[in-house]
């Protein structure tokens, strides 16, 4: 609908093609992820996925921050700290939950996805990789939940073992300059106040939406020309939220809220499931899938996240936990039944028979009176 009044229809044309194909793709997600064979299969080819950049990354000169183009969607610094974030998670709760080979290879694959994180230096990453802890804590199974913070606990260790990139620690170092006055602020900070309120402004003027990448066509028009990229003359939201409301208007945002919040519910519902005795496997994939979503969705409020694939595979994985959580329950959890009623027990004394001058005295009904008067007429 919005090709019709879309401020770039070139641009538009692209997103509308990009997010037909993001509909296919999760479809073809849902349907493979039927049983927990396939879902264990996903889970590790994302994380051998994650740990092949890694090596790439640990193989490469870096100077200054990390920022390559991996794939599509994963096209610079930020984005691949954000992907790396979920597949962090994915191998640790592999770790924690598989046996055997498969229990080392995920663990070798760790120091390769945090080093490559670490690479970024990218400030949205580190903060979204607190979030995806903090969420991986409270959704892991109960039996390994001391487990989970053990690794916690270990995984800081190592970082701050990896951790030798100075651009990393200056970056980190940024993040609490971004509160308080704006003329104390790192540039690069300040400048995300100045192009979220640009963003509102554009929102306003365009309810409905700008089309897709909108916020960027229309950045030159609301936006100081000092905050503009020097290559490109635009400026692109740096708020995925804010991009969703610009682009795709209130009705796009709304979209949007409903999608984290059924995210969040079911979440939450199968976090409730360990009381029936949910197998740990099913709680460490619900534990990676909530810890990958979280860090997408904290870290995708300092950058404009819209065409990140693995939300697609994560989405589509919390929707087939559900249907697998979904069958355990109905096969092992019974059904609380209806006590059955007792046999009628004759009472200890007779009804008292009615005497014939309760039965004259009676008034008749409204409808033997009805059918009296009937009678009459006829």
């Amino acid at each position: 609908m919005q090709s019709i009044w879309a401020v770039d229809t070139d641009v538009h044309a692209a997103g509308r093609m990009a997010f037909t194909k993001f509909s296919i793709l999760y479809a073809i997600m849902f349907l493979l992820l039927r049983t927990r064979a396939t879902v264990e299969f996903i889970a590790f080819a994302h994380v051998a996925g994650c740990a092949l950049w890694g090596w790439t990354a640990a193989t490469t000169e870096v100077s200054g921050r990390y920022d390559p183009f991996l794939g599509p969607g994963v096209d610079d610094s930020n984005m691949v700290g954000i992907h790396m974030i979920t597949g962090l998670a994915m191998a640790g709760f592999l770790f924690l939950t598989t046996k055997g080979a498969k229990r080392w290879i995920a663990f070798a694959m760790l120091p390769l996805i945090l080093n490559t994180i670490i690479l970024t230096a990218s400030r949205s990453a580190q903060v979204g990789l607190v979030a995806a802890g903090i969420a991986g804590l409270v959704l892991a199974p109960k039996r390994k939940r001391r487990a989970v913070g053990v690794c916690c606990a270990l995984g800081l260790g190592l970082l701050l073992i990896l951790a030798q990139n100075e651009v990393f620690w200056d970056r980190a170092a940024t993040i609490q300059e971004s509160v308080g006055d704006e003329r104390g602020m790192e540039a690069s900070a300040a400048s995300r106040w100045v192009i979220a309120e640009a963003n509102l402004r554009m929102a306003r003027d365009y309810p409905l939406g700008a089309g897709y990448r909108g916020n960027e066509s229309l950045s030159a028009y609301y936006i100081a020309p000092e905050y503009l990229t020097a290559d490109s003359s635009t400026r692109s939201a740096h708020n995925t939220f804010l991009a969703i409301l610009v682009d795709q208007g209130i009705p796009g945002a709304i979209l949007f809220v409903l999608m984290v919040a059924w995210a969040g519910v079911r979440l939450t519902a199968l976090l409730f499931m360990d009381r029936h005795g949910l197998p740990a496997e099913l709680g460490a994939y619900r534990a990676a899938v909530g810890a990958g979503l979280a860090g997408l969705l904290i870290s995708g409020q300092f950058v404009n996240a819209l065409r990140l694939e693995v939300a697609i595979w994560l989405i589509a994985m919390l929707a087939a936990l559900d249907v697998l959580c979904d069958e355990w329950r109905r096969q092992n959890v019974p059904t609380p039944a209806l006590a059955p009623l007792g046999p009628l027990e004759p009472r200890s004394t007779p009804l008292p028979a009615p005497s014939p001058l309760s039965l004259s005295n009676r008034r008749p009904s409204n409808l033997h009176a009805k059918i009296s008067s009937s009678a009459r007429i006829v």
